[in-house]
């Protein structure tokens, strides 16, 4: 953002020397990037006349210049240098600004030349490089070059930091300079002389269809209007902020943008059909030729100004061939808005499309200022123009933005800052930023926000702000820290759980493979997993990454679809990440936001590794659902269930289980539906699930302790059972395992068979029972009474048969 010190005054005396102004602005926090002093960059540039011309070649001219002091010899190349021009002579010692070579005496074909006549191009003030520049036929002979052409000013290129929108023009920065030395600001002042015989009501009107997008809209009609060069005073100034000077209308409206930060857009309004105004949204697909001439293709996502017919702007971004400005424009319809600075933002993503006006609105202006500028730009078109202004605004505002109020506590902002400053000081500095005392008490004050600070919303952000003006240099160091020696840590929200290594450790170390993936998602992907309200970010890199995510499951099926598609098919994939969800009863971070780690697993492919001595096969459901009792198992989880479920949802087919803990659903996994293979353009079969480790961090993991094997022998009896087809076999490991007695040592599932003899719907499972005891040898008698007890349980409880071979 470059700030010119000449235009600085107009709206601040500092009577300061321009260095030291830099020294202050990086002080506050505004980075001076570079320091350009334009009377030392055409230091020996003079405005000069051509005495006399005499060809050397077609091409080359011997020409006597007069530079107010001496006539000199110059070898000119221009077409266009002719006897009595007024031009730009660079003396030998001048620095060309195009290129930044030095001009020294030298000989041209003979001929001695002692300085060079300039083009707009060489000196950086123009497009023409064919010709030499010709000036007025007033332009006094002698005077520096940057003086005549008002180049004479120190430019500041400035980095202003994304949360900082209000400083984007020389009125913000002045409002900073302001409250630091504490001198008036100045507003600049001007007369509006208006045709009160019309009122813009009778020529035009304007409706705004999405007041999210747009909250605010206001036009000014000028009339019989110039279009013509704009005058000198005008271009220089744009020259000096960077800026090519176009014509009349469109340098007052960039103009003004610079100097107020509201960006302006002028429209023919003979090209408005049915002299309207409509605010709306793009149709899907819609397509749209921006000012640079290349066609556009937009969503309905994106802001449009449309007249009657046809849309003539994309809001905020740029305007559109069939209303832009010309040499015949006699009426110009120009427009000031407030646009929501994250719809401004997403289109200018989505198109690729960046311009002045857009950098500002994604950054937000400020609302109140919409008319002011509006007014400021109307006034200078018509007196350059020599137009008439029609009398009135319109100012289309429904629902006015309310104002922010924020506490402020003088002893919380001492303790951040870590340094004593007094209460009236804090005070002082934060009024004279624009910031209004809205309530008063003991210990704490509540300021009202002006309009042009979105970047406050709370408390921190006051403090930083008085942090700034105090001077950071001004803080003292702290150097002290305690060590304590009882072993105890103090422990915060923030601290890493302590078993998340171990849990990371458990997949690595059975040949899984970690990933890392991003919280931000997008949301039109994330419907079929999680159809709640979701946190959009305010300022997204795109849409694609738009929301905090759900659900972490798509993010893994992104990761397998890339794995898919490159050959990769034997997978096996976890990731410990977060999810983020609205609950209005959450407030371990932040108040309202439901953030919680979870441990997602993805597989696909072989279920071992390819190799020729055993029979391989693919992954399937209970592989998975080994996996996840084991992990459960391992790290010490107590009451947990993995229940079956049979009905096909939109991420799972029908086989796929809930894991419980406390009788609450804490996971899910199975293979994805077909739903999602097609969402995802997966092929390949493959397993995915979740599991809240938020649960399974409440779980005490106590160090293994040493226990002695039994010198006894074991004892094994196998039971198989005929129970009804729908019986979980969870549900007999729980009856044997609570019917067993005190000596029951492992259960293990080692045959399910289904066939005519056992009856249909019906299904036998065989279990193998290892009894054995610390203290003695088990007899026959005692294994085979919890036995009995078994096979009695068994029958009364889920009506199962022993079978007997």
């Amino acid at each position: 953002m470059r700030i010119s010190f000449k235009l600085l005054n107009e709206f601040i005396d500092l009577q300061r020397d321009p260095k030291d102004i830099a020294n202050v602005l990086t002080s506050i926090g505004f980075e001076v990037e570079e320091f350009i002093d334009f009377a030392e960059k055409y230091r020996n540039f003079f405005v000069a006349e051509v005495k006399s011309v005499e060809k050397i070649t077609e091409k080359l001219s011997f020409c006597k210049v007069d530079n107010g002091k001496e006539t000199v010899d110059v070898v000119c190349g221009a077409p266009n240098v002719a006897n009595g021009q007024k031009v730009v002579l660079a003396m030998p010692g001048a620095i060309i600004p195009k290129g930044e070579f030095e001009i020294k005496p030298t000989v041209i074909r003979g001929y001695r030349s002692n300085g060079m006549i300039c083009s707009e191009d060489e000196l950086e003030i123009g497009d023409c490089a064919d010709e030499i520049l010709v000036l007025e036929e007033s332009a006094p002979v002698g005077k520096p070059f940057s003086e005549y052409f008002g180049l004479d000013d120190v430019v500041f290129e400035i980095g202003i930091t994304p949360n900082r929108g209000d400083c984007l023009s020389h009125l913000g920065i002045a409002r900073e300079l302001s409250a630091y030395f504490e001198i008036p600001l100045r507003i600049p002042f001007f007369e509006m002389k208006e045709n009160s015989d019309v009122n813009i009501s009778q020529f035009v009107s304007v409706e705004i269809l999405d007041t999210e997008k747009c909250p605010r809209y206001s036009a000014k009609l000028i009339k019989n209007v110039k279009v013509g060069e704009s005058p000198s005073w005008l271009k220089s100034k744009l020259i000096l902020l960077g800026l090519r000077p176009i014509n009349s209308i469109v340098d007052v409206t960039n103009y003004v943008m610079m100097e107020l930060g509201q960006p302006l857009h002028a429209f023919d309004f003979d090209k408005l059909a049915l002299n309207k105004i409509i605010v709306r949204t793009a149709s899907e697909g819609e397509k749209f030729v921006t000012l640079d001439g290349k066609e556009r293709i937009l969503d309905s996502s994106m802001l449009m100004i449309c007249d009657g017919e046809k849309p003539v702007a994309i809001g905020g971004v740029m305007g559109g061939e069939n209303s832009e400005i010309t040499s015949d424009t006699r009426n110009v319809l120009l427009e000031s808005a407030f646009f929501n600075p994250a719809s401004i933002r997403r289109t200018s993503k989505k198109l690729g499309l960046s311009s002045e006006s857009s950098y500002r609105f994604e950054r937000g202006v400020d609302y109140d200022n919409v008319v002011f500028a509006l007014n400021r730009a109307a006034n200078l078109i018509a007196y350059l123009g020599n137009g008439e202004l029609v009398s009135g605004n319109i100012d289309v505002y429904p629902n006015k933005i309310p104002r922010k109020f924020v506490s402020f506590r003088f002893e919380r902002a001492r303790n951040v800052i870590g340094a004593d400053i007094s209460n009236e000081t804090m005070v002082n500095y934060l009024v004279h930023l624009g910031f209004k005392i809205a309530d008063q008490k003991l210990g704490k004050v509540v300021f009202e926000v002006p309009s042009h600070r979105f970047d406050v919303e709370q408390e921190i952000d006051l403090i930083e702000e008085v942090a700034r003006f105090f001077g950071y240099d001004k803080i003292p160091e702290d150097r002290s820290f305690s060590i304590t020696f009882s072993g105890d840590k103090y422990k915060t929200e923030l601290d890493i759980p302590p078993i998340r290594k171990d849990v990371k450790n458990y997949f690595i170390a059975r040949g899984f493979v970690e990933i890392l993936t991003q919280n931000l998602y997008n949301p039109k992907k994330m419907g079929i997993f999680n159809s709640s309200e979701y946190i959009e970010l305010e300022n997204p890199l795109g849409e694609e990454y738009s929301i905090m995510r759900p659900s972490i499951l798509p993010s893994m099926l992104e990761v397998v679809k890339l794995n898919l598609n490159v050959g990769k098919k034997d997978l096996r994939l976890f990731e410990i990440g977060k999810e983020f969800r609205k609950d209005p009863k959450a407030n371990k971070f932040i108040e309202g936001i439901e953030e919680r780690e979870v441990l997602c697993i993805g597989l696909s492919g072989l279920a071992f590794p390819f190799q020729w001595g055993m029979n391989n096969r693919k992954v399937d459901f209970y592989d998975l659902k080994g996996i996840f009792e084991h992990f459960l198992h391992t790290f010490k989880v107590q009451d947990y269930e993995i229940s079956f479920e049979v009905a096909e949802t939109k991420v799972f087919k029908p086989e796929h289980a809930f894991i419980k803990i406390n009788g609450k659903i804490e996971g899910e996994f199975g293979f994805i539906s077909n739903t999602v293979k097609k969402l995802f353009d997966v092929e390949e079969d493959a397993l995915v699930g979740y599991l809240n480790l938020e649960q399974i961090y409440l779980f005490e993991q106590k160090l293994p302790q040493y226990e002695r094997i039994s010198p006894f022998p074991v004892v094994r009896r196998d039971l198989a059972f005929v129970v009804d087809e729908s019986l979980p076999s969870q549900k007999l490991f729980d009856i044997i395992r609570n019917s067993a007695g005190e000596y029951l040592r492992e259960i293990t599932l080692f045959d399910v068979f289904r066939g005519k003899n056992i009856g249909e719907g019906k299904k036998n499972l065989a279990f193998a029972l290892f009894f054995n005891s610390d203290e003695r040898t088990l007899t026959d008698e005692e294994v085979q009474d919890w036995v009995n007890n078994i096979v009695e349980k068994v029958k009364s409880e889920v009506g199962g048969e022993l079978r007997i071979f």
